[in-house]
């Protein structure tokens, strides 16, 4: 055998000195569900250029979803939350609680290739005096709020540190009293919550409760009475000690049923909310919210349908509405210089399953940041049909259809979508490799010149140099022979 001294040692110090630039993981865009089954768990899909998704694996939110009846289906919005903060991606996720209300809350960190790290998972919401089921959470930098409802409105909010763990440091009880018996609904009253634009405001939309809707398409009301009222609460968000203020309220018809809000993208003072009708012959409805320093006040509101208009997102001048069963639709609004919904222009995306309506059962929806093709795509969950349904967004607000992709799992439903918001490139900059902050140099002292020395003695070899002479002749000894066979 002839071995090379020199590769020889270039090995040994390749293994020993590993390089100063590890290598990262491609960082993926993902689309992210809920099973909101009792052993709760989240879905996670990769996002391709083109639109298209790739099962990447399931992973427990060390909660317990809700997981029974058609009651799973119809109580959240914004249950799960994608956001960055401190050079991190996170998820949150609400865990409604099962039939004992046991609502908590997980937060994972989300890895560059998408598997996701659960930090931590605490009890949210939880009362002596009421009980709940979270519905909703919002989060934005170290915050995190959930939002739920039972026989009560509860709001918590959190603090995340940057190791990922949860500590709560606001709750609020709206002492809103609701008979849960009365609704299929359940969540009793709760809509939506989220943070705005900014992070100054938290918005939390109550929808009230009318127990003349709760009749399974059919059956017969059993009070057309409200049993609770709607409304739209904002709270500043403060900062140091006092991390909430007293909230601004606007009373808002509690027949409108406000489902879902979403917060103009330009603006943290104007927001949007969605509601669907006490009976589905009824239209459903949108209005435009403005906030300033004297209050909270609606601009008007649009009405269209009838549609079963239970979820709302923005994006480019236009607002998107996904409506559940019977209708299996989207509908696209553009968006008017004063803000209002412009039903006049408003288009339909049929997703219906082979053109049969209530087989694909849309739901919550998402959008992508941009792609590495340059393109946005929308990513709605349809949980009856158990899929994701990708369409790739036009310049013009209408939409596309990708295809459809199977949520992987013996899940019941699914519940709740979130969707990477950083567009690839910002994405690559994220989980680039980042090069340390060079210390500021500071010109060192002359030391003065040192007094001339005698020459020291020799002295003889020590212990430790005999050592390592005894130990080289060995060395030599072994290596020596085997450059020159």
């Amino acid at each position: 055998m002839r071995v090379s001294f020199p590769l020889f040692i270039a090995s040994v110090v390749a293994v020993a000195l590993p390089s100063a630039h590890a290598s990262h993981p491609a960082p993926y865009q993902g689309v992210f569900t809920m099973s909101n089954d009792i052993t709760n768990t989240i879905g996670v899909n990769q996002i391709s250029a083109d639109g298209s998704l790739q099962w990447v694996g399931a992973f427990e939110t060390g909660g317990i979803g809700l997981g029974f009846g058609t009651i799973g289906r119809w109580t959240s919005t914004n249950i799960i939350n994608y956001h960055v903060w401190n050079d991190q991606q996170w998820l949150v996720a609400a865990n409604m609680g099962g039939l004992n209300y046991e609502s908590s809350v997980s937060i994972f960190k989300v890895a560059p290739d998408l598997t996701l790290e659960l930090t931590d998972v605490v009890d949210a919401i939880r009362s002596d005096s009421s009980v709940a089921w979270a519905t909703s959470v919002a989060a934005y930098d170290d915050r995190a709020c959930v939002f739920g409802g039972g026989d009560n409105l509860l709001l918590e909010c959190f603090r995340i540190s940057t190791e990922g763990k949860l500590s709560s440091d606001f709750y609020k009880d709206f002492n809103i009293a609701i008979n849960p018996n009365i609704t299929v609904s359940g969540a009793s009253g709760t809509a939506s919550v989220q943070f705005s634009p900014d992070g100054t405001k938290l918005a939390v939309l109550s929808k009230g409760s009318i127990s003349s809707f709760f009749f399974e398409f059919g059956g017969v009301p059993l009070n057309p009475d409200a049993i609770a009222p709607a409304g739209l609460y904002i709270f500043p968000v403060e900062s140091g000690d006092v991390r909430y203020g007293e909230p601004m309220v606007l009373e808002i018809d509690v027949y409108t049923r406000p489902y879902d809000l979403v917060w103009s993208p330009d603006s943290s003072n104007r927001l949007w909310t969605v509601g669907f009708p006490v009976t589905p012959t009824d239209p459903a409805n949108i209005m435009t919210i403005d906030i300033d320093s004297s209050g909270v006040s609606e601009v008007g509101t649009a009405q269209f349908g009838p549609s079963f208009a239970c979820w709302i997102e923005y994006l480019n001048g236009h607002l998107y509405t996904s409506n559940f069963v019977l209708f299996d639709d989207l509908t696209i609004f553009p968006v008017n210089d004063d803000g209002m919904a412009n039903v006049t222009s408003a288009r339909t995306q049929s997703i219906a399953t082979d053109g049969n309506p209530a087989n694909s059962g849309p739901f919550d929806f998402a959008f992508s940041g941009e792609t590495g093709s340059g393109k946005r795509y929308m990513y709605v969950q349809l949980a009856l049909s158990k899929e994701i349904g990708a369409f790739e967004m036009l310049d013009d607000g209408s939409m596309t259809e990708v295809g459809r992709y199977p949520i992987i799992g013996d899940w019941t439903w699914n519940s709740g979508a979130a969707a990477t918001l950083l567009s690839q490139d910002e994405l690559n900059e994220l989980f680039s490799p980042k090069e340390p902050t060079p210390s500021p140099t500071v010109a060192p002292t002359p030391a003065p010149t040192p007094a001339p020395t005698a020459a020291p003695t020799p002295s003889p070899t020590s212990g430790a140099s005999q050592t390592v002479l005894a130990f080289t002749s060995a060395f030599a000894a072994v290596v020596v022979p085997l450059l020159f066979n």
